[in-house]
């Protein structure tokens, strides 16, 4: 018989047995649990996580017409020669040593091998470089130009860049203009302002700053790729025509000030256009395959006929802001758009085939008529009865084609519900509160024109 107390000593002693005898306790255990677990947010890469240039700061100056004194045309100090080419990057491998946030248990040891592959250097042989300088007269670039530093207009100054221009921007370099710029490309000689790579990737150079500057900035027929910030403006304003941005961080951003984008197409940014205490003009502007298309807040968005397709997020995201948008697709986004405390009015626009809602409405007085919402999860999100919604078209969302979450009564009547008879119909929507939705008059036809 034992004594008292040897029964646990036992035990105790067989666990530390089995602790330093390497024997693994837990190898068959799983800490996942399947209860109250949403799937993990679909997120973009952080910022420069895999892109991130490996671009070494260089002096190359001007290959050919060199004046002995030193000058540029335009009367600014050259640098050095120009090395015989540019660098080649070399490879880095990166390798995951821990497991992310959304799923912690994932040993080390499964996780990808992440290489990145060797970036090809654009083929380029500039006519002038142009490193850290203040421009302070009037001043024209033109050919082929290396960008390797910060130059600043200042504010007496005009920087005009000539139709054809190419401008390569060395990592950590842009343009910060006090004072004025000019681009004024040509339809078949456009501007270009890219990295010193063939393929352009975000954040490969810093961008264009406005600070301080209510000139008459002019932007036409210019292509603008692979910048941090491809238009940044402070208190300051624009106006671009023609221009298409990719492959940025974000295409524009604008701050206390004002701005006007006409036939812009932003392409693989991860936002589009952020406009905060500022005044936008947007017309025949698209938006594709981006994180985000347009963030609004506290300011004025004025747009017609914008694309909205194929965002990883809100396609138009928008709060405490007065809005005017005729003929707006939101296409393939997570969901078209969001709305909270904003004022105005959509019309004549689509909502189709996004993943979430078509579009949720929250605390906005918004007037919306001649709208079509087909395709999406949720039609239209209601959550208060501060919106009027008439002569609309909704059917064949998946889920429901409107969703109500407030409280008070709603009048949501003078729409079309895809010819559903009444029964169907009442299964297509969802109130939170039984009753509070008034359909009537449901319209017999679809009020929209085919699109």
């Amino acid at each position: 018989m034992l004594l008292p107390g040897c029964k646990y000593k036992l035990v105790f002693a067989a666990l530390l047995l089995l602790l330093f005898s390497g024997t693994d306790l837990l190898a068959d255990w799983t800490w996942k649990f399947p209860f109250y677990s949403d799937p993990p947010p679909v997120s973009l890469p952080a910022k420069d996580s895999v892109s991130a240039p490996l671009v070494r700061k260089s002096s190359p100056a001007l290959l050919k017409n060199h004046d002995p004194s030193g000058k540029s045309p335009d009367g600014n100090t050259l640098l050095t020669p120009l090395p015989a080419q540019l660098p080649v990057l070399k490879s880095v491998d990166l390798k995951a040593t821990a497991a992310s946030d959304s799923d912690k248990s994932t040993p080390a040891k499964l996780l990808p091998t992440l290489a990145l592959q060797p970036r090809q250097s654009a083929q380029f042989k500039p006519d002038f470089t142009y490193q850290t300088y203040l421009v302070n007269e009037d001043s024209h670039w033109k050919g082929q130009v290396l960008l390797d530093g910060w130059v600043t207009v200042a504010p007496h100054a005009t920087l005009f860049i000539h139709p054809g221009t190419l401008i390569r921007a060395a990592d950590g370099s842009g343009l910060l203009v006090q004072g004025r710029l000019v681009m004024k490309g040509e339809a078949d000689r456009q501007i270009v302002i890219s990295s010193l790579f063939s393929e352009s990737r975000s954040s490969d150079w810093r961008g264009i700053f406005f600070i301080g500057t209510d000139k008459n900035n002019i932007f036409e027929h210019v292509r603008l790729e692979g910048a941090e910030t491809a238009i940044n403006a402070r208190f300051s304003s624009f106006s671009a025509r023609q221009v298409a941005i990719s492959n940025s961080l974000i295409g524009v951003h604008l701050q206390g000030g004002t701005g006007f984008l006409s036939a812009a197409s932003f392409t693989s940014t991860e936002t589009g256009i952020v406009v905060t205490n500022s005044e936008l003009t947007l017309d025949k502007v698209s938006f594709e395959r981006s994180g985000r298309g347009i963030v609004a807040s506290s300011s004025e968005l004025l747009a017609a006929d914008l694309l909205i397709a194929r965002s990883s997020f809100t396609g138009l995201s928008a709060e405490q802001t007065q809005l005017k948008i005729e003929r707006l697709s939101a296409v393939g986004n997570e969901t078209g758009a969001r709305l909270e405390k904003c004022e105005g009015s959509i019309i004549d626009s689509t909502f189709r085939d996004n993943r979430e809602s078509g579009a949720v409405l929250i605390a906005s007085g918004i007037k919306m008529t001649g709208n079509l919402f087909t395709g999406n999860k949720t039609g239209l999100q209601l959550d208060d009865n501060l919106p009027a919604v008439w002569g609309s078209a909704f059917y064949s969302n998946r889920s429901y084609n409107f969703l109500y979450l407030g409280e008070e009564k709603l009048y949501f009547g003078g729409n079309w519900f895809g010819g559903a008879e009444k029964g169907e119909l009442e299964r297509t929507f969802f109130s939170k509160r039984p009753g509070a939705v008034r359909l009537d008059p449901v319209l017999a036809a679809n009020p929209l024109l085919v699109r």
